[in-house]
């Protein structure tokens, strides 16, 4: 197999172009369609504060196998769990990318986080952000999965593949035990056999947080186990990420607010760049709704951006 075939599971669309929510040029009514006009020369009101972000890359802390150990048979979806510490208050997650390139007996995972970075007289205390990259079965895929932080340039984890014995793509109910993920899908598409913290494997959704789960009969994602579920697990308002807020027990994003800016204060939950307002993202479920008949929300390079 040869090296150079590479996949990179990024967030677009065949044929579907993209854009950031428009932002008028200066001297323009910024309230046109934009929901209310944002006033960029408009000073802080806290007394001088002004912090925006910019995005950078950010060094993982550690990464790990959801459900632990160091094997996962051919044919069932890979779960890695990274970290990296923020600043509370300051900094905010941007997306998680990776790459996968097949070797010839060992095959390459190279990943990279993002933050938005908290520019301007901002201290906050360090706080751990988690978020699960799901690596889906793939053809042709070698007896090793070498997974490496980009930021780093150290390898983190090395993964062994094997072949399951015994088993079949029969159709197996959502919560159920399962082996690969074919026979999840068969019953639910989408579902993947989840790895549980506790050792066991259920077809189910995989999850980092509420906003991945778009199910309305499993709308809430149980953390350690990381999958959607039915009964709902009241958030606190001081959980939600930047760019979100509490909205019946679940964190949901502000909606999309455009226009000029220089600090976050003037964007109405969103954040600024120093130039326009934004909504963030890691995935584009933090957009909202991800396809309606307005058009579609993708999480590029860490802010919403939409079609129509």
């Amino acid at each position: 197999m040869s090296i150079g075939w590479r996949w990179c599971f990024l967030l677009c669309a065949v044929g579907c172009s993209s854009r950031p929510l428009e932002v008028p040029e200066r001297g323009a009514d910024l309230g046109r369609d934009l929901g209310g006009v944002v006033d960029a020369s408009r000073p802080p009101t806290d007394g001088g504060t002004c912090i925006a972000h910019q995005r950078e890359p950010i060094a993982l802390g550690g990464m790990h196998l959801q459900g632990g150990g160091t094997s996962v048979p051919l044919g069932r979806s890979v779960r890695i769990v990274v970290d990296y510490n923020i600043r509370a208050g300051c900094d905010a997650p941007a997306d998680l990318t990776s790459v996968f390139q097949v070797g010839n007996a060992t095959d390459f995972l190279t990943v990279t986080a993002f933050v938005w970075r908290g520019i301007g007289p901002c201290v906050g205390a360090a706080t751990t952000v988690r978020r699960v990259l799901v690596v889906p079965t793939l053809p042709g895929e070698n007896g090793v999965l070498a997974v490496r932080d980009m930021e780093s340039g150290s390898s983190a984890l090395a993964i062994s593949r094997f072949a399951p014995s015994g088993s079949s793509c029969a159709p197996i109910a959502p919560g159920q035990a399962c082996v690969l993920d074919c026979s999840c899908a068969a019953a639910d598409p989408g579902a993947h056999c989840l790895s549980l913290a506790g050792g066991d494997r259920v077809c189910g959704h995989a999850c980092t947080e509420d906003l991945d789960c778009t199910d309305p009969s499993a709308r809430f994602c149980i953390e350690g186990d990381y999958r959607c579920q039915a009964a709902p697990i009241c958030r606190d308002a001081s959980s939600c990420p930047a760019g979100q807020r509490l909205m019946s027990c679940r964190c949901e994003p502000f909606p999309a607010q455009g226009g000029l800016c220089s600090c976050d204060e003037q964007c109405s939950g969103n954040l600024c760049n120093g130039t326009f307002c934004f909504q963030p993202c890691v995935t584009a479920a933090d957009c909202g709704t991800v396809c309606s008949g307005e058009g579609c929300a993708f999480c590029t390079d860490g802010m919403c951006t939409f079609t129509v």
